[in-house]
Parts: C-alpha cells; sequence; structure tokens
C-alpha cells in the first residue's frame, strides 16, 4: 500500500503545482508593473519556465512509474525492493521539487 500512498501524494502536489503554473501564466498576461506588463519581463518568464519545467518534469516521472508499475502488475510479477525503493524516491522528489520552498 505504500507505493500507492505516494503515488497519490505526488499526484496530489503535482496536480496543485500543475494548477499554481497555471494560474500564473493566466495572471501574467494582464498584469502591469510600473516597468510593462509582466508577460513582457524577462525574469518573469524564466521563472514560469523553469517552474513549469520542474512540474512537467514532475509529472512524466509519475507517469513513467506508473507505467512501469502496470507492465510489471501485468506480467504478473511483483517489483522487487529495488525497484519500489527507486520509485518512492521518484515520486517523493518529484512532489517535493514541486512544492515551494518553505520560508527560511
Amino acid at each position: 500500500m505504500g507505493g500507492r500512498v505516494h503515488a497519490i501524494i505526488a499526484a496530489g502536489a503535482l496536480g496543485a503545482a500543475r494548477g499554481f503554473v497555471d494560474a500564473w501564466a493566466d495572471a501574467a498576461r494582464d498584469r502591469r508593473t510600473a516597468a510593462g506588463p509582466v508577460r513582457e519581463d524577462h525574469l518573469a518568464q524564466r521563472h514560469l519556465a523553469e517552474n513549469a519545467y520542474v512540474v512537467d518534469a514532475g509529472i512524466n516521472g509519475l507517469r513513467a512509474v506508473a507505467a512501469e508499475l502496470t507492465a510489471i502488475a501485468e506480467a504478473g510479477d511483483w517489483p522487487s525492493r529495488e525497484t519500489r525503493a527507486r520509485h518512492r524516491y521518484a515520486l517523493a522528489r518529484s512532489a517535493q521539487d514541486a512544492a515551494p520552498p518553505s520560508p527560511g
């Protein structure tokens, strides 16, 4: 059951992060600062691109884990301890990378 819990947590975190990135992009289209439209600010574009990349990488990693586990299950096998450990790490890392850093 532990693997499913990790996948559920990762999927929730990645879904929330994807929603945030999409909302951020939508807000940047219309927002203006004293320097001009936010959508034309290179730093804002860079932050948006970096965050979208991290979220997309996490989603792709989650899909890869799900595909590998599905193939193992369809073959009637059980994932090895090493495979389970690798998947737990990948899922936890994806969720961690997508989450904003806590104030330090």
